[in-house]
């Protein structure tokens, strides 16, 4: 049943407690601009890789007070890198293309066109707030909105966030991804902690919005901060 105070089901310490409809698409208008962007490898590059890995952790050494997380993603079919993700604060897509456009991979040609989307985090922790388990895994989760999930986010946001309040430890970083201007909301992103795959399939499938169709796509891949942070 739906509560007329707090419709979308925001847990009572959540700052979007009680926001809806403009007042939440204020919210996410005012929040500083961070961006999710992942580049993958182009094929055959490892052995360059590791020739300019030490010039490359430099990089990002340089960028640490810009950046949220920062590593290197991994093939669902093979335990090799598949390529670089990473959260940054930008002011705007253009600075955040060239953060990575600027890094020595993009200089020797080692990456693909990245993927740039902007995104607003719900869980304000960075890579060195949370000492990580050894024994787990970490998943990045990009889920992108389907043709109808304006309507089925609605009839689904207070299980979504009850479940989301059952499992919040898991959570590294979650939130809203929106469109270039701020001005639409595209989908979710999730980083999880978890003891492996199954196990990230498994709370992936188990959220709400994901069992009501509101993502047209949803992509799990293997992550890990980079070793150097």
């Amino acid at each position: 049943m739906n509560n007329s105070i707090n419709p979308n089901g925001y847990r009572s310490d959540d700052p979007r407690y009680g926001l809806s409809g403009e007042e939440l698409n204020q919210y996410y208008q005012n929040q500083p601009p961070h961006y999710f962007i992942e580049a993958l490898y182009k094929p055959d590059v490892f052995s360059c890789l590791k020739n300019v890995e030490d010039k490359y952790r430099d990089y990002v050494e340089s960028h640490l007070n810009s950046i949220h997380f920062s590593g290197t993603c991994f093939s669902n079919k093979s335990p090799e890198p598949r390529g670089i993700m990473c959260i940054i604060d930008a002011p705007d897509k253009y600075l955040a293309k060239l953060y990575i456009k600027s890094s020595i991979y993009s200089h020797y040609g080692l990456l693909e066109e990245p993927k740039i989307t902007r995104f607003v985090s719900s869980k304000k922790l960075k890579y060195m707030d949370r000492i990580l388990d050894s024994n787990k895994q970490l998943f990045v989760c990009e889920c992108i909105d389907g043709p109808e999930s304006i309507e089925r986010r609605k009839y689904s946001s207070l299980a979504h966030h009850k479940y989301q309040g059952k499992i919040i430890d898991k959570f590294i970083a979650h939130g809203p991804l929106r469109n270039d201007d701020n001005t639409e909301l595209i989908g979710s992103l999730f980083i999880i902690e978890v003891e492996n795959r199954d196990a990230a399939y498994e709370l992936v499938y188990n959220e709400p919005m994901v069992k009501n169709d509101v993502f047209k796509t949803v992509e799990i891949t293997r992550w890990c901060y980079d070793s150097f942070l």
